[in-house]
């Protein structure tokens, strides 16, 4: 059932407007105050992480004083199941766009195949449709984070990552 013209209940059009307006990004989420509130599995400096990969490249980068933004206000529309959607990359260092991604999120683990959701296949079609919007974007996809991970260990100890964790909050009932 569609109400009010929309599958989700919402306008997306005057959310988008809004989110402009109040925040000047088209999703809220995207706005860091209200980003940094969201559940991320690493907080390290003050700073959300949602990988360790997204960690360790950050501490890479960093420690060797490359100059780059970690999610950085940069966003791309794409179309897919006649419904508009946004990417935003991981990281811009220098004139590049940066996205890190496991080679789980990979067909097979082919990271020349299509790019897949390895905890929910009904949302494989998305991710290849966000996949395509980065490669038309001339986004760098880098799935071989092991040189930064270990940069890290041997740097900080093997632990030194995990110790960011975030723990999940668990609730009681009453």
């Amino acid at each position: 059932m569609m109400r009010y013209g929309s599958k989700t209940y919402n306008n997306r059009e005057k959310a988008a407007f809004t989110s402009l307006t109040r925040y000047g990004v088209k999703v809220p989420i995207q706005y860091k105050p209200i980003g940094n509130k969201a559940h991320h599995k690493y907080t390290f400096h003050d700073i959300k992480f949602d990988s360790s990969y997204d960690l360790a490249y950050y501490i890479w980068l960093s420690d060797n004083h490359i100059e780059f933004e970690y999610n950085p206000n940069v966003q791309f529309e794409y179309m897919f199941d006649g419904e508009i959607h946004y990417y935003n990359p991981d990281f811009k260092v220098g004139d590049k766009l940066i996205e890190l991604k496991g080679r789980q999120f990979f067909r097979d683990k082919n990271v020349n195949g299509p790019m897949v959701n390895p905890y929910n296949h009904s949302l494989d079609a998305l991710y290849e449709a966000k996949h395509q919007c980065m490669i038309a974007n001339k986004v760098e996809i880098i799935t071989d984070c092991s040189e930064y991970e270990q940069y890290v260990a041997e740097t900080y100890g093997k632990d030194y990552i995990a110790s960011f964790r975030n723990k999940k909050k668990i609730w009681k009932e009453r």
